[in-house]
């Protein structure tokens, strides 16, 4: 899991440096992580802005006193829409 604040560093979204790390990963090794945006712009599990900035989940600064259980929401989320793609992933990768 990656948690990003969207201003780290006086960064923006554009130039924010992690977020675009994360971008530029391959997507098998992209696709290992569960990536979260800390974001004052952004409403929380707004997934058209999420899926627009190429992350898994926003979760607003004004929700971060109930981080724990919508990180946990998302995760399961995530897992449950996931998780036969990457098991057919990784029988494909051992053959």
């Amino acid at each position: 899991m990656v948690v990003i604040y969207e201003n780290f560093k006086g960064s923006t979204l554009q130039t924010n440096p992690i977020l675009r790390e994360m971008i530029q990963e391959p997507d098998v090794q992209r696709r290992e992580h569960y990536v979260v945006l800390l974001s004052h712009a952004f409403a929380t599990n707004d997934a058209v802005s999420a899926f627009a900035h190429s992350v898994d989940h926003i979760i607003n600064i004004a929700d971060l006193a109930n981080f724990q259980p919508v990180l946990r929401h998302g995760v399961a989320l995530h897992q449950g829409l996931y998780h036969s793609f990457n098991e057919i992933m990784k029988s494909a990768q051992a053959l």
